[in-house]
């Protein structure tokens, strides 16, 4: 009598008939069904697993080379980039110091122009020597065209007064060596002549009430009681009658060593350096004294341009430039990199119109800047009336 098995029919309940032997072969069926395909997993694993642990393929191998050549080119473009924007940077770094030091310096000491000589006659100092009648200016500018312009000024150097002034105490004719003075002002009751010179020392004597009279320079070759200066002609002094020039009672006298009296000038040499050049006038021989020295590197002009106290502005040598109604400075420069980039074409730039007369610069590679600032000459504006 055949097994019967009880099964639920799909869809719906009931009872169902099956052999039993047809049961344990179809059993028997998908359990060798999943024994071969477990097998053939296995296999296909193992092999798998033999070939990783063989090594990498030489396709594998190309491909990761690959990868890695274009990571590192990457790389090594970013850096050269960094690198080049680096030294572009530190170059125009560079470039912006010089022009800040250049500029830094001139605006100091332009502002210190005419200081203890503001009073100075017509701001002209007639210098003998040898027979000759050179003249100083304090304030010397010299008009370069289209290449760097050139100045020079006069200034004390000692920053504290003594209190009192030495003037002319008895006329002064051109014919004589002998000159007399007197001390006006807080005079020290123990202040004696050879307080104030020594044999040797330059002085010069002015009338500060007459700006249109030059003043003159001396050499002290005997100083003696009761206050008075023998300036015996020499190469220095002009002999008898050949100074052309007079001095009443009340022309004052400065002694070049006791004020610290200088000269300094600015100019741009061949190699685009800014140059300063600083005198003691208080030595019989300028400019045997003179020391220069590099403010800047890489200026490539200096265009200098001044005001007057009716409101114009000037170049130097232009109808009307008159030092005495001087009363401000226009300083503009154009400074370059130290090293011209072949990557970079160069720009050009021209200080002209208001800011000179200057040739443009535009060499290849080279990147520039300009720089400009107005300088009060506040020392000189002490000449106006009310």
């Amino acid at each position: 009598m055949a097994d019967i098995v009880s099964r639920r029919h799909e869809g719906r309940d009931g009872q169902g008939v099956v052999a039993a032997g047809r049961l344990q072969e179809n059993k028997g069926f998908h359990r060798d069904k999943a024994e071969r395909v477990l097998a053939v997993a296995g296999v296909s694993l193992n092999a798998r697993t033999c070939r990783r642990e063989g090594g990498y393929t030489l396709v594998e191998i190309l491909v990761v080379i690959g990868i890695l050549a274009v990571v590192s080119a990457g790389i090594s473009a970013v850096f050269i980039t960094g690198q080049q924007e680096y030294g572009v940077r530190e170059a125009t770094i560079r470039m912006q110091q010089q022009a800040r030091l250049a500029m830094g310096d001139m605006e100091r000491e332009i502002k210190n122009a005419g200081y203890g000589l503001m009073d100075l006659g017509s701001l002209a100092i007639n210098v003998y020597k040898g027979g000759s009648i050179p003249s100083w200016q304090v304030v010397e500018a010299a008009d370069g065209g289209n290449d760097p312009d050139t100045i020079s000024f006069l200034y004390s150097g000692a920053e504290t007064d003594v209190g009192y002034d030495l003037i002319v105490s008895e006329d002064h004719p051109t014919s004589s060596a002998l000159m007399r003075i007197s001390a006006v002002g807080s005079v020290p009751p123990s202040r004696t002549i050879t307080d104030d010179f020594a044999v040797g020392d330059l002085f010069l004597v002015y009338d500060p009430d007459d700006p249109d009279k030059p003043a003159s320079r001396f050499e002290a070759t005997t100083v003696g009681e009761p206050d008075q200066i023998h300036h015996n002609p020499g190469t220095i002094n002009p002999p008898g009658g050949f100074i052309g020039v007079q001095y009443g009672v009340g022309s004052k006298v400065l002694n070049l060593r006791r004020m610290q009296a200088k000269r300094v000038s600015y100019f741009v040499d061949g190699r685009q350096n800014l140059i300063k050049t600083v005198e003691d006038l208080s030595l019989v021989d300028p400019p045997a004294n003179r020391q220069s020295r590099i403010v800047a590197a890489g200026v490539e002009d200096l265009q200098l341009r001044y005001q007057f106290k009716d409101g114009t502005w000037k170049n130097a040598g232009d109808a009307g430039f008159d030092v005495r109604n001087l009363r401000a400075v226009q300083v503009s420069i154009i400074v370059r990199t130290e090293k011209p980039d072949p990557r970079y074409p160069g720009q050009s730039l021209r200080l002209t119109g208001s800011y000179g007369n200057g040739g443009p610069k535009n060499s290849a590679g080279y990147r520039r800047m300009s720089m400009s600032t107005i300088i009060s000459v506040r020392n000189l504006a002490f000449r106006d009336k009310g």
